[in-house]
């Protein structure tokens, strides 16, 4: 499971995992009026690293381990945010692509990622010459 890690430059790290399938309804609304976007709208905004969606994340994710915070108090800057994804959900999203290609063809930000994970794992036609 992918974490989010944020690193305020005046405070403490904070470290959540992070599973969008995992958000409770009430979570997953707040995410919605205050981006203003749809729930998959979201998700995808979250993946290209929209900084609204960025910021009604971490807000949702603040509110959750220290409790009441408003939106607009929430400021970052992007050295401060980090997402860890470990190698086998690296491999598992490489192999959902690969089996559902159809779920992609409009999805140039989803190539893109999936070919720096090929290459992060040395799965990519780059990566296999260079170890030759």
């Amino acid at each position: 499971m992918p974490k989010v890690i944020y690193t305020p430059k005046d405070g403490e790290r904070h470290e959540w995992d992070f599973d969008p399938r995992k958000l409770l309804t009430p979570e997953r609304i707040a995410l919605e009026k205050a981006t203003q976007m749809s729930w998959g709208d979201f998700k995808a905004a979250i993946a290209r690293d929209n900084t609204v969606a960025w910021q009604a994340l971490l807000w949702v994710l603040l509110k959750r381990s220290d409790g009441p915070l408003r939106l607009e108090d929430v400021s970052f800057c992007d050295e401060e945010i980090e997402v860890s994804i470990s190698d086998s959900e690296k491999r598992e999203t490489v192999a959902h692509y690969d089996a559902n290609p159809s779920e992609f063809i409009d999805d140039p930000e989803a190539a893109a990622l999936i070919e720096q994970f090929r290459a992060e794992l040395g799965d990519s036609p780059k990566a296999k010459k260079a170890k030759r």
